[in-house]
């Protein structure tokens, strides 16, 4: 350790914890069970481990020993796949705002979804756009939106489908 008494090992962007053709072959399910049985006699004090990964497949066997041996913490990220992502982006803005002390019009608050899509660190970041945009206003109107926030890739797709529902 650099300043501290521990050691953490991070395991970063792991790849082969899913259900890609690549995780399930017999090489890495081997290696992790391999791994796994390490994990369970490895004295941990002072020593940290960490991994990252994108999806994680949790029905193997290397996920429920790391489930049973310490804090598993999942932070999922909405998607446009799930069904409640926009109502998700809304109560999240909704309490951004809320936290700056200002309000969002339903239209703005709209409008701001759309934009946006299902990414909540952007979000984040067009609130606080807004809430500084908007100055000692307490209402962010569907203006502030239209003048100060920009689109992601994934809301011109979700432009694109409602201009051709609409047609």
């Amino acid at each position: 350790p650099f300043f501290g008494g521990g050691k953490v090992v991070w395991l970063r962007d792991c790849n082969f914890l899913g259900e890609e053709r690549t995780a399930s072959s017999a090489a890495v399910t081997e290696t992790l069970a391999s791994l796994a049985d390490e994990l369970k006699t490895f004295a941990w004090q002072n020593v940290r481990l960490l991994i990252s990964a994108g999806k994680v497949d949790k029905r193997k066997v290397f996920f429920k020993t790391l489930d049973k041996l310490g804090d598993v913490e999942i932070f999922s990220a909405w998607s446009a796949e799930d069904r409640d992502w926009a109502e998700l982006a809304e109560a999240a803005a909704r309490s951004a705002a809320r936290q700056r002390n200002k309000t969002v019009s339903e239209d703005a608050l709209a409008e701001l979804i759309n934009r946006v899509g299902p990414n909540a660190r952007q979000l984040e970041t067009e609130v606080e756009k807004l809430c500084l945009f908007v100055g000692e206003r307490e209402k962010i109107g569907l203006s502030d939106v239209q003048a100060i926030c920009s689109r992601n890739k994934t809301a011109r797709a979700f432009a694109l489908g409602d201009a051709l529902g609409d047609r």
